[in-house]
Parts: C-alpha cells; structure tokens; sequence
C-alpha cells in the first residue's frame, strides 16, 4: 500500500488526478466526479462560449490524433 501511494504521488499532477479519478469510479461508478467550484465555473463559461459562437470546436479525435503524432515525432 505504502509502496503504490508513493509510486502514485511521484506522477505528475494530472496523471494523479486521472488516477484518483479511476480508483473514484471503481468505488461510485453511480456518481459522478466531484468539481470544486472553479471547475464547474471553467464549465459553464466554455459552455457559453460554445453556445454563443465565439470558439471554433474541434472534433476529439483530430485533437488526440495529433496529439499522438507530435508524440511520436519528439521520440524519434
């Protein structure tokens, strides 16, 4: 346990974060995630911008297909 808790808060914040997200979904996979306030505020304000036109959308596997492909081009 001591090992994998320490293993774990070596990552990088996001990567903690997606993993306390996963081990949060195996324990409430009826409930979801809980936001702090600035999250839900971030949100709402991308929604209005969505809604009112002012953001170009982009399609998420365009997004995660390029993200890849820099990936694979700094590794090589």
């Amino acid at each position: 346990m001591d090992r994998l808790t320490d293993l774990a808060l070596a990552l990088p914040p996001a990567l903690r974060e997606l993993v306390a997200y996963r081990i949060w979904e195996s324990l409430h996979p009826e409930e979801s995630w809980p936001l702090a306030s600035g999250q839900i505020e971030e949100i709402r304000r991308r929604a209005a911008e969505v809604e009112a036109g002012t953001v170009q959308l982009v399609d998420g596997e365009d997004v995660l297909r390029n993200a890849r492909a820099r990936i694979d081009a700094r590794r090589q």
